[in-house]
């Protein structure tokens, strides 16, 4: 995640934690993660994959723009549709008849990564999961199939 990224991550995520009157290991235990990982999440040595950022957003009941700083309003859906990343990723290569090249170039994520998500090979980072969502127009809890 970019530096300006992390520090607003990271300083939400600490204020949704003092906002729920917990610790941040009582947190991880009742989300069932590792304190540790909570910990370099909060110092911003590390990152959560996509599936602990949804866990996140559904533990505080708050979108992944919200908690990720890039919107102000908490917009927490009421229901989440039942897709994941890899079903919307690939619906929307599909729908907008994107070059994979193109995009490659246009976000600076490298092609075999695109290539490697459309085949379902490993799950981005959050960092290309922002990226990819700049890029399509849409937000990051639509990127990640949770809106």
């Amino acid at each position: 995640m970019g530096g300006d990224r992390v520090s607003k991550f990271k300083e939400m995520l600490g204020e949704l934690i003092v906002d729920k009157g917990a610790t941040a290991e009582k947190i991880s235990l009742e989300m069932d993660i590792e304190s540790s990982s909570m910990y370099r999440w909060l110092s911003g040595e590390e990152q959560p994959n996509p599936q602990s950022l949804e866990k996140l957003c559904n533990y505080f009941e708050v979108s992944c723009e919200y908690l990720l700083g890039r919107e102000n309003i908490n917009v927490f859906p009421k229901s989440r549709k039942a897709l994941n990343f890899f079903d919307t990723y690939n619906k929307i290569l599909v729908e907008k008849k994107i070059n994979k090249y193109q995009m490659s170039k246009q976000t600076g994520i490298p092609s075999s990564q695109i290539y490697n998500w459309k085949n379902r090979k490993y799950a981005p980072s959050i960092d290309s999961v922002i990226k990819l969502a700049d890029y399509f127009g849409i937000t990051v809890d639509e990127m990640l199939g949770m809106e």
